[in-house]
């Protein structure tokens, strides 16, 4: 087992002392979990609210469920890089044999990568049908929801297939972290299968297809107000800023996802520790700054939803 740390005296005796990577992984789980507050306190108001039309209940759950799916993200990443980058936990990782509970948390940090690409994707899914068929969304979001929802939180368990008979062991870093930074790796795997080529084609298609959904949801967008030709339609700049800013927000950090893995573990493994330096931050402020966003500017969360009479499309809501 490349770099494992079990019962090395030198990682058994390990003392910890906070580093600056310390500080940055405990202010980065500040502000994930401030994201955990963001979404309490949406479906707080959203539940209270009496009148759902400027926001469908459907996309309003397809919200939650992307929320969760990203903090669920968060805690497994958690538990497999950052916390034992710090170095917190190497002693007693150091004091076990490789186990089949680490393979676990393992197996969920990959398993809830790809919740958060798919239900993210479903959020952006959900809203163009939404604007695409203002007649008849609810029936199709309906049978789409029904079908997809299924799909995106079972289908990930196959990903890690070659896993499943494995065992997980904690692992030094081989660059850039201190002596004692550790991370979460696994071994013994089905005819010792180390890569799933999956996750590079999904971390690829999943930012590919939310760009191109999005695109369309522009144009639907853009058609609607040239028909509305009202003074306060959805599709002015304001709005056309926040569709540019959160289809960033859901697609760089997948992007970046997939170039990383591409590099760091197939040309140039031995940078692999640097991902966890660019792709962490990375993501947890676009995730956060997406919930942010919404909750900020959107009328059904600032207070401005009765001012403005929704239309009978039901179009509005999907903002």
């Amino acid at each position: 087992m490349r770099g494992s740390i079990h019962q090395l005296k030198e990682y058994v005796d390990w003392e910890f002392t906070p580093d600056a990577l310390t500080w940055a992984v405990g202010i980065d789980s500040v502000i994930m979990f401030s994201t955990t507050f963001v979404l309490l306190r949406m479906k707080s108001k959203y539940e209270s609210l009496k009148d759902h039309s400027f926001l469908h209940p459907r996309l309003f759950k397809s919200m939650m469920q992307m929320g969760v799916a990203n903090l669920a993200f968060f805690v497994f990443d958690l538990l497999t890089f950052r916390l034992p980058s710090t170095g917190v936990l190497t002693s007693l990782c150091a004091r076990f044999e490789p186990n089949r509970l680490l393979i676990i948390v393992y197996i969920g940090q990959l398993v809830s990568t790809y919740w958060s690409m798919l239900f993210t994707l479903q959020f952006c899914l959900v809203r163009l049908i939404i604007f695409a068929r203002p007649t008849d969304h609810e029936q199709i979001n309906k049978k789409f929801t029904s079908f997809y929802t299924k799909l995106a939180f079972v289908l990930p368990f196959a990903a890690p297939y070659f896993m499943y008979q494995g065992l997980g062991y904690c692992r030094q870093w081989d660059t850039v972290f201190r002596h004692g930074a550790v991370f979460i790796s696994y071994t013994d795997t089905l005819l010792g299968i180390r890569k799933d080529y999956g996750y590079t084609v999904t971390t690829f298609l999943a930012p590919f297809a939310m760009t191109v959904t999005n695109g369309f949801f522009a144009y639907y967008a853009g058609k609607h107000a040239s028909n509305t030709r009202s003074k306060s339609n959805l599709f002015n700049k304001k709005a056309k800023f926040s569709l540019v800013l959160t289809n960033l927000a859901m697609t760089v950090p997948y992007l970046a996802h997939c170039l990383l893995t591409m590099v760091c573990s197939w040309i140039v493994p031995e940078w692999s520790p640097y991902s966890i330096l660019i792709r962490t931050p990375l993501t947890d402020i676009a995730h956060l700054g997406m919930i942010v966003y919404y909750y900020a500017t959107h009328r059904v969360f600032n207070g401005k939803s009765n001012a403005i009479k929704p239309t009978p499309s039901g179009s509005r809501a999907a903002k």
